[in-house]
C-alpha cells in the first residue's frame, strides 16, 4: 500500500519466515540511501512519532526513539523492559531511555556494527556498539498504539536469555575486549 503511495518505498518479502533480525540485516544489503532505519510492520508505532524519527535524522548520527508511553504496553513487558533498560545503562555507562526501538542509522555505520545474535536484542546490540565506538545518538520519543491484529512475541522465556546472553557478548567486546566493532 505504501509502495504504491510513495514511489521511493520498496516492498521486499523474504521466501520464508526468517526472523526480525535477518529481516532486518537483508534490508540493510539492500539499503541505497544515506540513512538507514526500520520500520515494523505490527503497526504499533503512532505515525506522528515516525514523523518525529525521520525529522531528527541527520540531528545526531544516529537517532534511538524510546517509547514515551509505557503505560500502553502490558504491565510484564513494562517491567521486562525497564530492568533490560537498567541493567544494560549500568554495565555500559550509558543514560538511554530505550534500547530496543527502531533506530536510524547511517547506513554505513549500520553496516559495520556487528551483530552477535539473530535473536530478539539485535537492536539493543546495534546501538550499544555504536555508541561504545563513539557515535553519539538523539533521543526522540516514539509513542505506540495498541496492535491491531496480531500479539507480540518480545516477551518469552527464549527471548529473555537470549537477551542476556547478547548483553554478555557484548559486554565482553566492549569492557574486556576494548573493540566494541568486535
Amino acid at each position: 500500500m505504501l509502495a504504491s503511495e510513495i514511489p521511493a518505498v520498496r516492498v521486499v518479502h523474504n521466501p520464508v519466515g526468517t526472523g526480525f533480525a535477518q529481516a532486518y540485516r537483508r534490508g540493510l544489503e539492500l539499503a541505497s540511501k544515506e540513512y538507514v532505519g526500520l520500520i515494523p510492520g505490527d503497526n504499533e508505532i503512532q505515525p506522528v512519532s515516525m514523523r518525529a524519527i525521520f525529522q531528527a535524522v541527520g540531528t545526531a548520527p544516529i537517532v534511538a526513539p524510546f517509547t514515551a508511553n509505557q503505560a500502553e504496553r502490558p504491565w510484564l513487558r513494562r517491567v521486562l523492559s525497564r530492568t533490560f533498560t537498567g541493567t544494560v545503562n549500568t554495565l555500559f555507562g550509558l543514560r538511554l531511555r530505550y534500547f530496543q526501538g527502531p533506530s536510524v542509522y547511517p547506513t554505513a555505520l549500520a553496516r559495520r556494527l556487528p551483530t552477535t545474535t539473530r535473536g530478539y536484542a539485535f537492536l539493543a546490540e546495534m546501538l550499544i556498539r555504536a555508541l561504545a565506538a563513539g557515535h553519539r545518538a538523539v533521543e526522540v520519543p516514539m509513542y505506540i498504539q495498541p496492535r491491531q491484529f496480531g500479539a507480540s512475541r518480545a516477551v518469552t522465556v527464549r527471548n529473555v536469555v537470549t537477551s542476556l546472553k547478547t548483553v554478555a557478548l557484548v559486554l565482553w567486546d566492549v569492557k574486556v575486549r576494548r573493540r566494541p566493532l568486535g
